[in-house]
């Protein structure tokens, strides 16, 4: 697990807002700003979960091999 606590982020001059009050950047206790003006107006932060396959049965598996599962609702074939 990522330690937010001991890591400093380091984010550009007049940013220092938005990363404080968005999802993920606000976990960091250390933030400064650094370096000069950009001309960023916005972050965007999609979450990225990990995808995973279950069996035919339903079963979850971490390591799909081959066979026929289910991802995202939808059937996939592994070979």
């Amino acid at each position: 697990m990522f330690n937010y606590q001991y890591t400093e982020l380091i984010v550009p001059i007049g940013s220092l807002e938005a990363y404080k009050n968005t999802d993920v950047w606000k976990e960091f206790s250390k933030i400064r700003e650094e370096g000069e003006h950009t001309a960023i107006q916005g972050i965007m932060y999609e979450n990225h979960k990990e995808e995973i396959a279950y069996d035919l049965n339903g079963t979850p598996i971490s390591n799909p091999r081959n066979g026929i599962y289910i991802k995202n609702g939808k059937k996939i074939y592994f070979n």
